[in-house]
């Protein structure tokens, strides 16, 4: 967490890690860093919105580092993912046809991250150490009936087919997903311009702290 406008950030996770999760949590709403949502409904739009004005912010400044809300649970990382989706289909970044795959739609420009590696996705001519590994960013270039053209940003640019995509890791379908939203779990270690964490009673003092962690400039949380 950089910078003094962070200072009550930085001082509240402090405290979180102390033990002090009502002082923390306090110390951030009143510093303006949590807004309360009255229904879980309410809160996924809070949250997707403020993703979006960060995701604006970043194509003014590519050079800051990608953001991506974070949620404790695959349902409430999928509901996040379909409003951020939303957003960008009403501002034309995704266009053209959409392959949907258990429910979710794929089309160009969206943002995805692999839930699995598989040695077989490779770009065309790349060495066979080359292959797409587990947590890997990309955008998709293309999209056929059967497959998707992704640009990864290790990997450059590999064919994914529906049988990868579609398959299940550990106990969740889709093997390719949309980083909009990531779920704690995969969000450890990750450094976001800005952190959109959903929190909510349900949370586990382990989940909330991963999603109030991440940020280098701002925290926005639910």
């Amino acid at each position: 967490q950089q910078g003094e406008a962070m200072s009550e950030v930085r001082l509240a996770l402090d405290e979180y890690r102390e033990g002090m999760i009502t002082q923390a949590l306090d110390r951030l709403a009143l510093d303006g860093r949590i807004t309360e949502a009255a229904s879980v409904d309410e809160a996924y739009d809070l949250l997707s919105c403020a993703w979006y004005s960060e995701h604006q912010a970043r194509i003014l400044d590519p050079d800051r580092k990608i953001s991506s809300m974070t949620a404790e649970h695959h349902h409430q990382r999928r509901e996040l993912n379909l409003r951020a989706r939303a957003l960008l289909q009403a501002d034309g970044t995704l266009n053209g046809p959409e392959l949907v795959i258990d429910g979710a739609g794929f089309q160009v420009n969206d943002l995805v991250i692999t839930r699995a590696g598989d040695h077989d996705l490779r770009a065309e001519g790349a060495p066979r150490t080359h292959w797409v590994r587990n947590g890997s960013r990309g955008v998709v270039s293309e999209v056929a009936e059967d497959h998707l053209v992704v640009d990864f940003e290790r990997w450059g640019r590999v064919t994914v087919p529906v049988s990868f995509i579609d398959q299940e890791v550990k106990g969740v379908r889709g093997a390719l997903a949309h980083s909009y939203a990531l779920t704690t779990f995969a969000a450890q270690g990750a450094t976001m311009a800005t952190a959109t964490p959903l929190i909510t009673d349900a949370s586990s003092r382990e989940g909330a702290y991963v999603g109030l962690t991440r940020p280098q400039f701002d925290l926005a949380a639910v």
